[in-house]
């Protein structure tokens, strides 16, 4: 059911609004797979919410079960901007600072600064960067 470029999940509906469904979707570690998992204690299960849009024919009502989906490219953007960009910045800043700086101490604060700033700006920016990310809901068949 699952096409080669898209990552999809199953879901419940919990709200819906014009254009769009809030799906509550139960995200599961690897763990899930693996065959020993009831003999294992770090089983891990997340529920999480997340507003996917809707074509303009589709009925949802609240308790539907639905196919929650995004193009895996776009699930790699995702991870490149709240991991990557971030990274990038810590080691980038603490080089620059360790060239300048002697204190260690100075060095980290300075990296950590400049990746808290970071993730500050990526959150300031999350209206536009939200615009380029399209997670689509569909009944399930």
């Amino acid at each position: 059911m699952e096409t080669k470029n898209t990552i999809r999940h199953k879901g419940r509906v919990v709200e819906v609004m014009n254009g769009a469904v809030k799906v509550s979707v139960v995200a599961t570690s690897a763990c899930s797979a693996c065959s020993i998992k009831e003999h294992c204690l770090s089983t891990e299960r997340k529920e999480k919410e997340i507003v996917a849009k809707t074509l303009p024919n589709d009925n949802f009502t609240v308790g539907d079960v639905v196919d929650v989906e995004i193009a895996q490219g776009l699930g790699l953007k995702a991870v490149g901007i709240a991991y990557g960009i971030p990274c990038i910045v810590l080691i980038v800043s603490m080089v620059l600072a360790s060239r300048y700086f002697t204190n260690d101490f100075l060095v980290a604060g300075i990296a950590l600064a400049a990746t808290a700033a970071t993730y500050g700006i990526i959150y300031l920016l999350r209206g536009k960067i939200e615009r380029n990310f399209s997670i689509t809901a569909t009944k399930e068949a």
